[in-house]
């Protein structure tokens, strides 16, 4: 097992983890603060990816946390800059599935044609 950490060691390397404040993007974050990754986690509601910077740094990892919705466009692009400039070099960006706003007359076109 020790083997296997110190070939995918990720120390000293900065990931992003979108969605970080639950699900399957509070997994990663976890996973990757175990291998050694100073964690950014990132998610659309504030207190989540808070809340799992701190879980992190409680448990001993390294972690940060701010605000981007992946489904807003602006949102990436400030974020980017602002994780870039405080950060340098990004070695690892996850992004877990985000939930998109689809207008219910949309939904019931798709259900009713067969389409997506």
């Amino acid at each position: 097992m020790k083997q296997i950490q110190e070939n995918f060691s990720l120390k000293g390397r900065v990931a992003v983890v979108t969605g970080a404040g639950s699900g399957l993007g509070k997994a990663f974050a976890n996973a990757l603060a175990v291998a050694g990754a100073k964690v950014c986690c990132m998610d659309r509601d504030e207190a989540a990816a808070v809340g799992c910077a701190k879980a992190i740094i409680k448990r001993g990892g390294q972690a940060s946390s701010g605000v981007m919705d992946v489904s807003l466009a602006q949102s990436v692009s400030l974020g980017m800059r602002q994780l870039a400039a405080e950060h340098g070099s990004i070695a690892y960006w996850s992004t877990t599935p985000a939930s998109l706003h689809c207008p219910q007359e949309h939904t019931k076109s798709a259900s009713t044609t067969g389409t997506a």
